[in-house]
């Protein structure tokens, strides 16, 4: 009984656009998750490429993912989620599409562009824009559905794809998942309501709020706290997950076994994301963000103990449980935490602005790490490094104030002055 008055306090979600978002979370980011590395070996394999030009294609659709953030959160801000996010599926669908006609490297890397821009560019930020802001109180567990439905779709397409490509070949592959998108438009369209209009008692609201300056959102202490603790988060991550088939192959397990345990650890992550969504609408975002870069650290440091005879079983399972679970956690929460001190208006902007930063770091870490390595000839200074950094981020998201659901009062008045009950 407890438990059914716990969740009665809560409105209903909207499961028609929680059902749409998250089959298209399941479809963009399956696809898209998978299909960069899957499709790098056939198009050497045709094309006699070398290595670093098929690897520049991963390259490009990083860096356009990563550097159209910033532009498309002020495109969602100013023209509207649903809209943003129906323009960046079709974008991505083109690229499917243009790809299989292509037969020159120039060609691949458009169609790649096209696929960055509107899978991390467009679609990502529009869907957590959406969730954060038309969720109300059920937004973290939303949100935990959404990133459950891509982390299952990733798991699932990687088989597809792949079965696919050797079944079918790449260009027929490349027409299917261009097919899909369409049916990510259509759930779009017909299920996803547009952002709702500001009634006059918010037109008002929303003026004071755009005569903000910029730098002051960017500047305010607790936008650089959750971007700098966004920054170590990222490197902890980062640092251990392209590594950790090596770290455990170093630690005397076979390839199979560590790629088991990579396996099992994005299995725990998506159960993870929809139980700390679910606990996050119980305690707070802040503190459950809080609990899994904790949890994160532990079972980072636990991979030291990966080669010892005795805890090495200790090792994996702490690995598995503690950083699987967690891994997502930043991607999930630091939308939700912005929502919460600075409403809807600047939403997108904020969280392209800080998803950009996260990026860049992120992509440091794996080379750092090799580095370390390199000149070590162990990953234990990695380990104690990512671990660090990780708690480091813990560190600052403690010290952060807790939120009185917005830092600029404006913002608080825009959200309920223009989101309707669920």
């Amino acid at each position: 009984m407890s438990r059914l008055r716990m969740w009665s306090a809560f409105p209903p979600l909207d499961w028609r656009m929680t059902g749409a978002l998250a089959a298209t979370g399941f479809l963009l980011v399956g696809v898209c998750a998978v299909a960069v590395g899957l499709l790098h070996d056939p198009l050497i394999a045709e094309f006699h490429w070398n290595n670093a030009a098929a690897s520049g294609l991963a390259t490009v659709y990083s860096l356009a993912a990563l550097l159209s953030g910033p532009l498309a959160g002020v495109l969602i801000d100013r023209f509207g989620s649903k809209r943003v996010m129906t323009v960046g599926i079709a974008l991505v669908a083109l690229g499917f599409f243009g790809m299989s006609l292509c037969s020159a490297l120039v060609g691949f890397y458009a169609a790649f562009l096209a696929i960055g821009v509107g899978y991390g560019g467009a679609f990502y930020l529009a869907s957590t824009k959406i969730i954060a802001t038309r969720m109300g109180a059920q937004k973290n567990i939303g949100m935990g559905i959404w990133m459950f439905a891509g982390s299952i779709g990733a798991a699932l397409f990687s088989v597809a794809v792949d079965g696919s490509i050797r079944g079918h070949g790449w260009r027929w592959t490349s027409v299917a998942a261009a097919l899909l998108m369409t049916v990510a438009i259509a759930a779009t369209l017909l299920f996803i309501p547009p952002d709702p209009a500001s009634t006059p008692a918010a037109v008002k609201s929303v003026d004071e709020m755009r005569r903000l300056p910029s730098m002051k959102l960017l500047l305010s202490t607790e936008f650089l706290l959750m971007t700098t603790a966004s920054a170590f988060a990222a490197f902890g991550m980062s640092a251990i997950y392209f590594h950790t088939v090596p770290i455990f192959i170093k630690a005397g397990f076979t390839d199979k076994s560590a790629s088991s345990i990579l396996g099992a650890s994005w299995i725990l992550s998506a159960l993870g994301s929809l139980a700390s969504g679910a606990l996050s609408d119980q305690l707070g975002t802040r503190r459950v963000l809080a609990g899994s870069l904790l949890l994160g650290s532990i079972g980072t440091f636990a991979l030291l103990l990966a080669s010892h005879a005795q805890l090495g079983g200790v090792a994996v399972f702490a690995f598995i449980v503690l950083w699987g679970a967690t891994a997502n956690a930043i991607n999930q929460f630091l939308p939700l935490m912005l929502m919460e001190y600075y409403g809807p208006l600047h939403l997108g902007a904020l969280v392209g602005v800080q998803g950009a930063l996260m990026g860049i770091v992120g992509s440091f870490a794996p080379v750092i790490t090799g580095s370390l390595y390199d000149r070590y000839s162990t990953y234990a200074v990695s380990i104690m490094a990512g671990g660090g950094m990780t708690l480091i981020a813990l560190i600052l998201v403690v010290v952060l104030r807790p939120s009185r659901e917005s830092t600029f009062p404006a913002a608080t008045a825009v959200v309920s002055a223009g989101t309707s009950p669920m």
